[in-house]
């Protein structure tokens, strides 16, 4: 590789004076021959897929990469907005897999809340606690906060290993909501 050919000068790569210092030396230096990240930038082309006319690309199975275009669809048949909305879905649930144990752990902490075992801590809005152990399917009238709490713990962590069935859980979003869901 010719790295002289359409060399940008140190300044010009970067705003670090200790990256523009090296880069100087590299030049001036038995180093020329080195490829750096700044020459493989200087000859990498950006990907046209996903930039607008010349489509997307699909990479969500075996049988692609298929690039998709408004008149082509991927082999499975899916369209430039199928596989925007499976991306989506696909990064959501990434997202939300990635910060579940948050809930998990708020699960748990108040189960030790529920027996004591959370020095310093304790069950500040009661109403809340109800409404979620409603929203769960535990009855709560005439039983004591605490016990309440636990079971509520029990039954959100339990949750989060159910393979079948509806997730109770859902009767916490709005109505409309839970109609789009169930059609």
């Amino acid at each position: 590789m010719d790295k002289n050919k359409n060399k940008i000068s140190p300044d010009e790569l970067s705003e670090d004076r200790a990256v523009r210092e090296i880069m100087e030396k590299m030049a001036a230096g038995d180093l020329q021959e080195i490829e750096t990240a700044f020459d493989r930038a200087q000859t990498m082309k950006c990907c046209p897929i996903g930039s607008g006319i010349s489509g997307i690309c699909c990479k969500n199975c075996a049988m692609g990469p298929c690039r998709v275009r408004e008149d082509r669809t991927g082999l499975c048949g899916a369209t430039m907005g199928t596989i925007a909305a499976r991306n989506l879905a696909r990064h959501i649930a990434a997202g939300a897999a990635a910060h579940s144990d948050h809930g998990r752990d708020l699960a748990h902490l108040l189960g030790l809340v529920a027996e004591g075992k959370a020095p310093g801590l304790e069950i500040k809005d009661e109403l809340k606690l109800l409404k979620f152990a409603k929203n769960l399917g535990i009855k709560i009238d005439d039983r004591d906060i605490k016990e309440i709490a636990k079971e509520s713990s029990e039954k959100a962590l339990s949750l989060f290993g159910q393979q079948n069935g509806e997730i109770d859980l859902i009767k916490m979003a709005p109505e409309k909501r839970q109609e789009i869901w169930t059609k």
